[in-house]
């Protein structure tokens, strides 16, 4: 099945396609490399697969194979029962036009003119702990506190001889 190919000083890996006997499912030629998951992971695989739309099938075929080999048998079943759970639903966002909506895009009037409602929160990054900033209630804004680094000695005034 694999066939190691030497030119002009690398080596490559070849898989051969192996024709089955099940040609209507596997389109005549398959190519495997790896671990396949087992018998019963597999038939849940085929009908999750059947439920989406073909123009995703592929991608998602492989996808869900390779990560049910990487798992133990058990969980490899437990996964693909979760797959064909959620399968639906996948088919469901794969033949959605709709862009998700994030929110309100329309500004507040007194925003646009700069009169932003701020409310002091925390940050949220452990390393600035303690520190907080100020956002705005209406558009989101976020505007940090002044920061002071230290002063030069010419900025605070030492004259020179």
């Amino acid at each position: 099945m694999f066939q190691v190919r030497q030119e002009e000083g690398s080596a490559e890996l070849w898989a051969d396609a192996a024709v089955h006997a099940w040609s209507w499912h596997c389109h005549g030629l398959t190519t495997v490399i790896g671990p396949r998951p087992v018998l019963p992971a597999r038939w849940l695989l085929g009908i999750v697969i059947l439920v989406l739309p073909a123009h995703a099938r592929d991608r998602y075929r492989e996808e869900f194979r390779t990560e049910l080999a990487e798992l133990s048998v058990a969980a490899q079943i437990a996964q693909a029962s979760s797959l064909l759970v959620g399968s639906v639903a996948l088919r469901t966002a794969l033949t959605s036009r709709e862009l998700p909506t994030l929110g309100s895009t329309r500004r507040s009037w007194r925003c646009r003119l700069g009169r932003h409602r701020y409310i002091g929160k925390e940050s949220d990054n452990p390393e600035m702990r303690g520190v907080g900033y100020l956002q705005c209630v209406r558009c989101g804004k976020r505007k940090d506190p002044p920061s002071y680094g230290v002063m030069s000695a010419v900025a605070l005034g030492r004259g020179g001889g």
